[in-house]
């Protein structure tokens, strides 16, 4: 990415995929700026100060605008889903 390009000129030069990773890595690390930097760590303060108090929280918490951690949803099915699964096609009673 160009640091001081319009976005005219970016987008005239930048790949699809070059555009692709700056989000991603925007999404994962915040900006490049040293303010933004500055936000980074002062969320990652605010969480630690959370976590010591005994509560839960993430940095990602304390910055508005940036992308939150997807939810890990839990691998497979339980037991009684499965019965209940192979109820449905008649293969259980």
């Amino acid at each position: 990415m160009m640091l001081g390009a319009t976005i005219a000129e970016a987008k005239e030069r930048m790949t699809y995929r070059e555009a692709v990773q700056w989000a991603a890595y925007r999404a994962k690390h915040g900006g490049i700026t040293a303010a933004a930097r500055v936000e980074n760590q002062l969320a990652s303060l605010q969480a630690i100060v959370v976590q010591a108090l005994g509560g839960k929280a993430t940095p990602q918490e304390f910055l508005p605008g940036m992308a939150k951690p997807e939810p890990k949803q839990p691998a497979g099915i339980n037991l009684a889903q499965a019965t209940q699964a192979f109820r449905t096609m008649g293969m259980v009673n």
